[in-house]
């Protein structure tokens, strides 16, 4: 049985740029380094705060109460 090739129909992204595809292109062709915050470090200097991103908006009320930051950002979009 032969696997098909996959296929990308659709993408998206949330990034420190903002949210969706349309956002991180921009963001990356403007060619300047993402917004970042000193007040929240990261653990690598090349990490970038996603700013205004809050489970609750984005995913809705349930589910979201015991989901860490990480998870959010991983199922969201």
């Amino acid at each position: 049985m032969r696997i098909a090739n996959p296929v990308i129909t659709a993408w998206s992204a949330i990034s420190p740029f903002g949210f969706g595809a349309d956002a991180f292109r921009t963001g990356l062709r403007a060619g300047v380094p993402a917004p970042t915050s000193a007040a929240e470090p990261a653990p690598d200097a090349r990490g970038r705060l996603v700013p205004d991103f809050d489970a609750r908006t984005v995913l809705g009320k349930k589910g979201t109460r015991s989901m860490d930051r990480v998870t959010a950002l991983s199922v969201a979009e």
